[in-house]
């Protein structure tokens, strides 16, 4: 599939949707550290792209045992099950396993943030206090209003845009061209317009052209 062949991975192959993002995404690399960060923005501007590919240029990965990857659909909606989770990562026998990576911290990403229940985003902000100098926490949301204001106070919020109509329609254009995809432009403006800016959406749907 097209969405998986044309995943970031590296920065330049990221869209931005603005200079600001640019701009703290490489001061974060030149770092070599990150803040408690809440990422958030519509879906599809490519919240949980940039967190992988910075990811990757920092190397926070599990093989170096310093990244816990949550799944809220499941760990969300348990407290007892989330925190056993983060527990077993922080302070378990693995927690002393940082490898080769010169990102000495352990990493907690939450994609989808907004669907931990209110119990579970209460223990979350006991453990930001209890361990925030050995661990960052990273969230993504769709829907920033849904994540508690303790929660936020402790982490820098990030708002991803929607990317400009034309950056998408040129983006797509680049991928038919190295396909051998025949869409005329009027099929990807109607693509992008169908999809309200969802890179991801649209890439789906020129997909459906092959």
């Amino acid at each position: 599939m097209l969405i998986q062949k044309y995943r970031p991975q590296l920065k330049h192959d990221y869209v931005f949707s603005n200079r600001e993002t640019l701009q703290l995404y490489e001061r974060w690399l030149k770092q070599g550290e990150l803040p408690h960060l809440i990422i958030h923005g519509p879906v599809g501007t490519g919240k949980t792209s940039l967190m992988e590919i910075l990811f990757k240029a920092l190397q926070i990965d599990e093989s170096y045992h310093n990244l816990l990857r949550v799944d809220t659909a499941d760990a969300g909606k348990d407290a007892k099950v989330f925190k056993k989770l983060l527990s077993d990562f922080i302070d378990g026998p693995q927690s002393w396993l940082l490898s080769s990576s010169p990102f000495a911290k352990q990493v907690v990403f939450i994609d989808e943030a907004d669907q931990m229940v209110p119990n579970v985003q209460q223990w979350l902000k006991s453990n930001i206090e209890r361990t925030q100098h050995r661990v960052t926490y990273v969230m993504t949301t769709n829907h920033i209003k849904d994540i508690d204001d303790a929660v936020k106070r402790r982490c820098l919020m990030v708002h991803l845009k929607s990317h400009q109509p034309k950056i998408i329609q040129q983006l797509l254009r680049d991928i038919a061209d190295r396909e051998g995809i025949t869409a005329s432009d009027l099929q990807i403006q109607t693509i992008v317009t169908r999809n309200g800016n969802n890179i991801a959406n649209s890439i789906n749907d020129l997909d459906s052209l092959l």
